[in-house]
């Protein structure tokens, strides 16, 4: 009996060695992936969002929240920016920007992004107006749910500019039904772990090791994926059918975003962003973003292309103008994309007759 139990407290000396030394382990790794890879710290609640008929999901209104852990206030039309009115004010230039977490601007503060240096830009030589930029950017939004955020509520704002932010993954198709399957599960998930183990959940999510891990997983999943990645092929040029099939699908969203602006009288600039891979490298037979100028063209729709002043900053460190653990621009990122549409607006003048006809 006596040899018996100094056997379970071998074992249970043994186990609880092992557990310190992992414990030892995973500090060790925390503080190196913190200097070396610098993963970003995370705040509760992330922004929330709520199930719409149209669109999917929207962000909800008058929220206090955060994109990891940068605040995030969203106004009483459920959208990340200043509050405004419906309808247009007197002697006021209204801009529309839409886009997904590009242009919501992940990890990035309210007045830093884009559409709000823009709006900066614009007021800083505004003489007899004032310019309102609105953010209606969202994550994870496809190009279909900008054209439908632009039918059910941009036009009633009354803009006379629309800015629609691209970027590589917008392509897709709009299901028959909106069933938001996948965003009421990981929201259902994430708040039931939050409510159930809040320390846990604040640990893994601010702990660098984590993320390291969860970034190294998606990549290799991606890469075991890669040949039927619609957005690699858009980078090599070697298109399938369903990427031709996704192509034409954007055509059509942008021809209806196209046609609204004529409707409405406002004309419809599509700024394409880069992806962190086309700054890193060169891809010659890259087909993004050239069929969305090609669209552009063929739709006689203004088109500022953002990867040249991308490729122009890049320092030879993605961090100048990414985030590296989630592909996102970062603060440079996003006055580089203001900066390009300021001057795609004045040369190419598409406020120009909407200032005269405000101050007159």
């Amino acid at each position: 009996m006596k040899n018996g139990l100094s056997g379970v407290k071998k074992t249970l000396l043994n186990l609880s060695l092992v557990g310190v030394s992992l414990l030892v382990a995973a500090l060790i790794g925390e503080v190196l992936v913190r200097i070396f890879w610098a993963a970003p710290g995370f705040k509760y609640p992330q922004t929330l969002h709520e199930k719409h008929p149209v669109l999917g999901w929207v962000m909800k209104p008058n929220q206090h929240a955060y994109t990891y852990d940068i605040p995030v206030t969203t106004n009483s039309h459920g959208l990340r920016d200043d509050e405004f009115t419906v309808a247009k004010p007197d002697k006021t230039v209204r801009i529309l920007v839409l886009g997904d977490s590009v242009t919501f601007g992940v990890l990035v503060g309210n007045d830093e992004t884009y559409s709000n240096v823009l709006e900066r830009m614009l007021n800083a030589e505004a003489d007899s107006v004032r310019y309102e930029v609105i953010n209606t950017g969202v994550q994870r939004y496809y190009t279909f749910q900008e054209l439908d955020y632009l039918r059910e509520y941009g036009v009633k704002f009354q803009p006379d500019l629309v800015v629609v932010g691209y970027y590589i993954n917008d392509l897709g198709f709009k299901p028959e039904t909106w069933t938001r399957d996948y965003e009421k599960t990981r929201e259902k998930h994430a708040s039931y772990l939050w409510t159930k183990v809040p320390w846990l959940m604040y640990i893994y999510k601010n702990s660098a090791l984590s993320n390291l891990v969860r970034d190294r997983i998606i990549r290799m999943l991606r890469s075991t994926k890669q040949k039927k990645n619609t957005q690699t092929r858009l980078l090599t040029g070697e298109l399938d059918e369903e990427a031709f099939r996704k192509i034409e699908g954007a055509r059509q969203d942008l021809a209806a975003m196209k046609k609204l602006g004529d409707e409405h009288g406002f004309p419809v600039l599509i700024a394409a962003f880069p992806g962190v891979n086309q700054v890193i490298k060169d891809f010659p037979n890259a087909k993004y973003p050239q069929f969305v100028r090609e669209i552009a063209d063929e739709l006689g729709m203004p088109f500022v292309d953002l990867l040249p002043d991308f490729k122009e900053h890049y320092d030879g460190d993605i961090r100048s103008l990414y985030f590296r653990y989630n592909g996102h621009p970062n603060k440079t990122g996003h006055e580089l994309a203001a900066k390009a549409i300021f001057k795609a607006i004045a040369e190419k003048k598409l406020l120009q007759r909407k200032e005269i006809a405000k101050t007159n």
